[in-house]
């Protein structure tokens, strides 16, 4: 990478959690109200509650499915950086980062597709319960879910292990490594809800702030290693 790319990407770092975050925002908006209901188990009965939500704020969860292609995109140049700022000090890790990183951009199109393209389409329908019920058995079938896997593993493991990649290789502290651990885990534990999605996204970014930072300034870690450790002593 150039300095510009570099610094693009360092960007993206940012962006990427940002984006999921606001866009999961919209998608909450457009499946959380009335029309939604309040069933506990899922089965047709929601998924056809979630059309009628998806219909009448159809705005809403289309800029939703678009923020979040754009956060998948963004995840490209951010895991890529990552991998640069990290592999020289801590190769076993970064490769593993960016192993997880590629699962992330690979789940988060699929789920664009199989969640967001399929729900726009589904809510479109005529026959409801008719798309509801192909829905219901799309996401139940074995190989829908194991492709769709990589989209968890991605978004609940990369985070963590791309970030124990930068401390190992001294781009980052011990509170920014705790800060996506600890933002992951909540995430992991408590699911997808308004203060959630939004304590999630601080916790990465902060994480991942002077990793972002170092990245932006244009400094190259594997030629500069005593800058990049003066850099941090700043962060």
């Amino acid at each position: 990478m150039n300095r510009k790319a570099t610094a693009a990407a360092g960007v993206s770092v940012l962006l990427a959690p940002i984006l999921i975050a606001v866009g999961d925002q919209f998608r909450m908006l457009a499946t959380a109200s009335e029309e939604a209901g309040n069933l506990q188990e899922w089965g047709v009965e929601q998924a056809m509650a979630d059309f009628l939500a998806i219909d009448a704020h159809r705005g809403a969860y289309e800029t939703a499915s678009w923020i979040f292609y754009a956060a998948a995109v963004m995840t490209i140049p951010a895991l890529l950086v990552v991998w640069r700022l990290a592999v020289h000090r801590s190769p076993r890790w970064a490769w593993a980062g960016v192993a997880l990183g590629v699962c992330s951009v690979a789940g988060q199109f699929v789920h664009l597709m199989g969640h967001f393209g399929a729900n726009q389409v589904f809510s479109a329908q005529e026959d409801l319960e008719g798309a509801a019920q192909l829905l219901v058995d799309w996401e139940g079938n074995v190989f829908s879910m194991a492709v769709f896997a990589p989209y968890l593993i991605g978004l609940l493991f990369a985070p963590m292990v791309q970030a124990i990649s930068l401390k190992r290789a001294r781009v980052i502290p011990w509170w920014a490594l705790v800060a996506v651990v600890v933002g992951s885990v909540l995430f992991a534990v408590l699911g997808s809800t308004p203060v959630v999605s939004t304590i999630w996204a601080v916790l990465l970014v902060a994480g991942f702030a002077p990793a972002a930072a170092l990245a932006i300034r244009g400094r190259n870690e594997e030629a500069e290693p005593a800058r990049v450790e003066q850099s941090m002593q700043v962060v």
